[in-house]
């Protein structure tokens, strides 16, 4: 009997051992390793895997479901970040926590694709859970960083507003009535929070709510067309008011210039334009609006309170009424007495006019402007001029008319101001290749980032990290990913493998940024898998031609990532997967076939 029942024993390990396919006869780790792997299944069935053993156990100790990251928000400073996930049960969460989640979770991001947005990263310990239940309609971080403004359908009728400390701590919380909610942002350096509300006959209401004093402002601008009410919006950042332009039940379009406290200041009627920009001045008295009313461009100020409309140019560019190429916003000086615009003329180059508002004086300063860029903080805009045959990147002043010139390049193609330094970057073309170049603003310096054959996407920084991010090809055809800091130093360059595709890379990095694995997807559709160091050579291809959903997450250490992928036809929570870990290297340490797992949530200690 005793010898039946421990040959029972061992076909039934054998069985366990073969389902989960573990290859390559791992090397057992010691206990204070990280060599569990927690799963998350649904609301009851949570799992924990020993890579060493393939035990695969019910496991009481997770608390939390993982993230479906909908949409976020990285506060000014960077210190912190606001989320709302949605959980495998259908209840949204609005999480605040310190920014230390790793690349991989890549904040804020859209959620365009449902497999893609599945990510592996619980909320940090130090979350701190704000709101459930319903969808955030919109979130804001104060221009301080001091406050998280958010609004929220409560229930049918029912619209709330909060505002909470980087801590969680609830400052305020308003209740208005009302359906069909907009939220705006934050106006008067983070004083006043807005948002709008319709009713039923779908007239229209504004609210300036300030948090700190918990009052409400709301004012009736009245019925409307449509949802969403507004064709054009733009808040003063530093003073309490917004200019709005809505369509009556008529169709027509109307002006409305508010404030907090003192509601309508001004309500005009505008011709049936297609385009409207706004640019409000710093000083918050006046308003900027560049306009297309075919053939022509129009460009006006509109004093907040009295004062007439003062149409300050009109040109035709002659071309396609479609073509709205030049529609650009007003470039203020700092102290808010003088306005800038650009001209389109039939060449292609602009013109670059200055209005000053107390002497209603127009003047050129610049000529044959191609493109310009406006400083982050108004007052300063970044000019690409044509200069005979090539191209000149000069940084202007808008209250001085003072130019800085940066670089003459045969071309320059864009321009990014970078967040985080006084700085910018730019593409320049010369010798038939790419350049992206970084100028440091306040030593005068240029220096060279790389050169390419190709970048595949416009310049951007990482809205968590600040990285400059770059996707290009060099000369000799490899291809690379790279980021540099706000200070032009080089983060990291991985090298990709294989062929370019027409998505971007989706990268599963560690969190000290040195290995990622890189999902690329081919333009067939298919779909490899490679690691890459961070040193812009070593790569390892670890498969290709797969068309599945993958889910990524390295050990705290960096040392080793667990790959889970899935087929396309199925959510992460129901499909039969497969589960890898490899090393940085791409060594393949263990490989568990044919599993219900659920999501890969977190590396832990297995004693």
């Amino acid at each position: 009997m005793l010898r039946r029942f421990l040959r029972h024993v061992t076909l039934l390990s054998l069985a366990l051992s073969l389902a989960f396919s573990l290859t390559l006869g791992a090397v057992r780790a010691a206990h204070n390793d990280y060599a569990c792997l927690r799963f998350y299944y649904n609301a009851r069935q949570n799992w924990l895997l020993d890579l060493n053993s393939g035990v695969y156990l019910h496991d009481r100790r997770l608390t939390g479901s993982p993230l479906d990251v909908r949409r976020g928000a990285v506060s000014p400073d960077g210190a912190y970040i606001a989320y709302v996930n949605q959980a495998y049960t259908g209840r949204y969460s609005l999480y605040l926590q310190p920014n230390d989640l790793p690349r991989s979770l890549n904040l804020p991001m859209a959620c365009a694709d449902l497999m893609t947005c599945w990510r592996s990263q619980p909320p940090s310990a130090a979350a701190q859970r704000l709101q459930l239940n319903t969808p955030v309609i919109g979130m804001a971080w104060a221009p301080d960083s001091a406050l998280l403004g958010y609004v929220w359908l409560e229930r049918s009728g029912v619209i709330k507003a909060a505002a909470n400390t980087p801590s969680g701590a609830l400052i305020a919380e308003q209740t208005v009535t009302g359906e069909y909610p907009t939220f705006h942002g934050w106006a008067a350096e983070g004083r006043y929070l807005l948002f709008s509300t319709q009713d039923g006959a779908l007239r229209l209401t504004l609210h300036f709510w300030a948090p700190r004093e918990n009052k409400l402002y709301s004012h009736l601008i009245g019925a409307v067309r449509g949802v969403p009410p507004y064709i054009a919006f733009a808040i003063a950042p530093r003073h309490s008011r917004a200019a709005a332009i809505a369509a009556d039940r008529d169709g027509m379009p109307i002006l409305y210039l508010l404030s907090a406290e003192g509601g309508i200041e001004r309500q005009e009627r505008l011709p049936p334009h297609i385009d409207w920009r706004f640019n409000w001045s710093p000083m918050g008295n006046a308003v900027g609006l560049y306009h297309f009313d075919p053939p022509y461009w129009h460009f006006s100020i509109y004093e907040a309170a009295g004062g007439a409309h003062r149409s300050i140019g009109g040109v035709t560019t002659g071309a396609s009424l479609m073509q709205r190429d030049g529609l650009r916003p007003f470039f203020w000086s700092a102290d808010g007495q003088s306005a800038a615009f650009v001209l389109p003329n039939r060449d292609g180059t602009g013109r670059l006019m200055r209005y000053h508002l107390a002497e209603q004086r127009l003047t050129p300063i610049r000529e044959a402007v191609l493109e310009a860029y406006e400083a982050p903080q108004q007052g300063r805009v970044a000019l690409v001029r044509q200069v005979g045959a090539r191209s000149a990147l000069e940084v202007l002043d808008v209250q001085s008319g003072a130019a800085q010139l940066i670089a003459t390049r045969d071309q320059v193609r864009q321009v990014l101001w970078l967040r985080g330094a006084e700085a910018l970057s730019f593409v320049a073309l010369g010798d038939g290749a790419l350049s992206v170049e970084y100028a440091d603003l306040a030593r005068h310096a240029v220096q060279p980032l790389l050169r390419a054959q190709r970048l595949y996407e416009p310049l951007r920084q990482e809205p968590a990290t600040n990285l400059l991010t770059l996707w290009w090809r060099a000369a000799d055809g490899r291809t690379y990913l790279d980021a540099y800091t706000p200070l032009g130093e080089r983060a990291y360059r991985y090298r990709l493998l294989g062929e370019r595709g027409s998505r971007a890379p989706i990268l599963f990095s560690a969190a000290d940024g040195s290995a990622t694995l890189i999902m690329v997807s081919a333009d067939d559709g298919a779909e490899y898998l490679q690691i890459a160091l961070s040193d812009g050579e070593h790569a390892y291809l670890i498969d290709s031609d797969e068309r599945r959903s993958t889910v990524a997450l390295w050990s705290p250490d960096g040392q080793r990532v667990a790959v889970v992928t899935s087929p396309l036809s199925n959510l992460p929570s129901t499909a039969r997967q497969r589960l890898r870990v490899l090393d940085r290297n791409g060594a393949l340490k263990y490989d568990f076939q044919a599993l219900t797992v659920g999501l890969l949530y977190a590396w832990t200690r297995c004693g």
